[in-house]
């Protein structure tokens, strides 16, 4: 019953037994008043009087207090009883053709003068947990109705049914229009605002207007300007505080009904999405706190949906409120679960200023455009920031055209549960059983247009393009993986190591240029794992150039990746090619080797081509190492590329080839059908 009564403490304004005549201004306030008296609710006026169809009131206050047992509510771990009291005082009502019948209540025009409070306190104990104060100013409802629920009939059945009366009436309340000059709030969490988690706000709104409220669903909603101060506990002595302001903002198609239904006891766990909020949207919003500011041109966000959860939020809200770190896990789980019940269509942030600073760093810059789209339970669309521009004080600055993620497919969330009830310590949890679990399915990421400019002369870098994608049949081992690079380019001065350091700035070259692209999957139906392509290429050096696809990858070994070992047991070797092209590298190189060896570069070659005549002669083959002497010597004479590929005719285990590479590598050029080709 106390869960019913809790219910009714919202709706109180609208309670009566049904079952007499229509009624008009003061009887009409009168019987409504009455109904609110049989479920504890006290209102009383200083006067009223009748103008034609005007009803005017002074001195109208309703209140009501009430002292709940935790347990009632299924909070295990809160022990004291909690205090409820609310009271809302209206120094003038004014009221035009106030009715009452059988269905409701209605008024053509509700006014409620300047000065109205609302307030309301919780308490447990002696301390205060939430208090909350709404003073409004010129106050008006044009056209409303609001049903009739007979209270007293619904405390009598079951909670279900209760949740089908209270969306029966939020889908029958109407409004044509309300208007507020000024709402003002103060609100405060926990008594002391020294006390950890603890909040003190403060929040004002200007022309506040909601418009077309029928069927459990608000048209339209506005303000102008809004403006916010809030104080939070350190639960160490020391406070800390932050200001926000908004010049406008407004909503359109707030699904009422909708929420409603998402704590109906019979819809917990659906899988389907119940709108909340068509579109919303606000401009110049300003924030600022202590070490950050921040600011928004404008924020407009898009088809907000929401499903139930599968928790009971009464145990959620035990669970937070508890110290059994036991218990921590099932919370987690709770809050995953809230989480994946949200969805929204698209939410984005345009002109965007960041501001941020403390002890070892200070941040400033801006964000033309912050973009999300298609998030819900079971996948992330897109998400990305564009025009990016920022400047750090430890490292210089930097500037990117766009960054982006998307793609997302979460991972299936009975898996994670099922994971969490088993695994109570996260912290000595299998990390390859956690990552199989929690990693998404498929993720796709990059940034474009990077330009960094470094504090110090000579440290600028900038990549033009970066792409990552990678999606799973058997997580969490990719199945299919694609990388592509384009136009990284840094100094020499920024790499560690200083030999290769010395050898690149030796070799005239002090900037490195890099691209790269590598295409690697697995295929279910023959268990290759398949190198479509791979390309690395740096500027003013050459490129490489591969393929390959090696069969006898079994599923099995990638749902286990710790039998690694077993991979030579089982790799077949189908196909490889790679491809050297050169661009100034090897002549590069040839010289800084000759100098290095006081000898003349063609001296340098020929003393490569014996080193290499006599490694090859402990191969065996003398037509294998006549062909590959030969291209090698063609290469080296005229540096364009050269190409090595292997395509058996049948595939070959990875076990043959290590076998006669110790026993019989002279059989290896012929059991590979390897070729050597140069300037080809």
């Amino acid at each position: 019953m106390s869960k019913t009564i809790a219910w009714s403490i919202c709706i109180f304004v609208l309670t009566a037994m049904p079952g007499f005549a229509q009624q008009t201004g003061e009887a009409a306030l009168n019987e409504w008043i009455d109904g609110g008296r049989e479920i504890g609710f006290e209102a009383q006026y200083a006067s009223a009087q009748e103008d034609g169809n005007k009803l005017l009131v002074t001195d109208f206050s309703i209140s009501y207090a009430a002292t709940y047992s935790p347990r009632d509510f299924g909070f295990e771990n809160v022990s004291e009883p909690i205090h409820l009291a609310m009271s809302s005082n209206f120094p003038r009502l004014t009221a035009e053709n106030l009715v009452a019948t059988d269905n409701g209540y209605s008024a053509d025009r509700l006014s409620f003068g300047d000065g109205s409070n609302y307030r309301l306190a919780i308490s447990s104990g002696s301390d205060r947990i939430f208090t909350y104060e709404g003073r409004v100013q010129g106050h008006l409802i044009e056209e409303i109705f609001l049903p009739r629920i007979a209270l007293m009939q619904i405390i009598s059945q079951s909670e279900p049914d209760t949740y089908q009366q209270l969306t029966d009436f939020v889908l029958k309340i109407h409004v044509g229009s309300e208007h507020v000059d000024l709402l003002s709030i103060d609100m405060i969490v926990l008594d002391d605002p020294r006390t950890e988690d603890s909040m003190a706000m403060h929040f004002e709104y200007k022309d506040f207007v909601t418009r077309n409220w029928k069927d459990g669903i608000i048209g339209e909603q506005s303000a102008g300007e809004y403006v916010s101060e809030s104080i939070y506990g350190s639960g160490e002595g020391e406070l800390s505080a932050d200001t926000s302001s908004s010049a406008k903002t407004y909503v359109k198609n707030i699904d009422l009904g909708g929420l409603v239904k998402l704590f109906d006891p019979r819809s917990t766990g659906t899988s389907q999405l119940t709108p909340l909020i068509g579109y919303s949207s606000t401009d110049e919003y300003r924030e600022e706190g202590d070490g950050y500011a921040f600011a928004i041109d404008r924020l407009v966000y898009e088809n907000l949906a929401l499903r139930t959860p599968q928790i009971d939020y009464a145990a959620f809200i035990d669970i937070m409120l508890a110290d059994d770190e036991e218990e921590d896990n099932e919370g987690l789980s709770m809050l995953l679960e809230i989480v994946r019940s949200c969805a929204v269509g698209r939410v984005s942030a345009d002109g965007v200023l960041i501001g941020f600073e403390d002890n070892f760093e200070e941040v400033s810059g801006s964000i033309g455009q912050v973009l999300l789209s298609n998030f819900g339970p079971d996948g992330l669309g897109g998400f990305s920031a564009s025009s990016i521009d920022l400047q750090f004080s430890s490292i210089g600055s930097i500037a990117l055209d766009k960054l982006f993620l998307g793609d997302i497919d979460f991972a299936p969330i009975d898996p994670i549960n099922a994971f969490l009830v088993k695994e109570k310590n996260l912290e000595i949890a299998d990390p390859l059983e956690m990552s199989r679990v929690f990693l998404p399915r498929s993720i796709a990421t990059g940034l474009c247009g990077l330009k960094f400019e470094g504090l110090k002369p000579g440290t600028d870098a900038q990549l033009n393009n970066f792409v990552f994608s990678m999606d799973t049949l058997i997580p969490p081992i990719p199945t299919s993986i694609e990388l592509t690079t384009e136009g990284l380019e840094f100094p020499v001065a920024l790499i560690d190591d200083a030999l290769v350091q010395e050898g690149l700035l030796a070799a005239g070259i002090d900037t490195l240029r890099l691209s790269e692209s590598i295409k690697l999957r697995w295929d279910e139906e023959s268990e290759d794992l398949v190198l479509d392509n791979f390309v690395l290429e740096l500027g003013n050096v050459g490129r490489v150039r591969a393929r390959a696809r090696l069969s006898g990858v079994p599923k099995s070994l990638l749902q286990n990746p710790q039998m690694l070992e077993m991979t030579f047991a089982t790799l077949n070797v189908k196909s490889v090619e790679i491809e050297l092209e050169n661009d100034g590298g090897v002549e590069t190189t040839l010289a800084l080797m000759a100098t290095d060896a006081e000898v003349s570069e063609g001296m340098m070659k020929e003393t490569l081509l014996m080193q290499l005549d006599e490694a090859l002669a402990t191969v065996g083959n003398d037509a294998y190492s006549d062909l590959l002497m030969k291209s090698v010597r063609a290469f080296l004479e005229n540096p364009q590329n050269i190409s090595i590929r292997a395509l058996p005719h049948d595939p070959v285990p990875v076990s043959q080839i290590m076998s006669d590479a110790m026993i019989a590598p002279d059989m290896l050029p012929e059991r590979l059908g390897i070729v050597v080709e140069a300037n080809r």
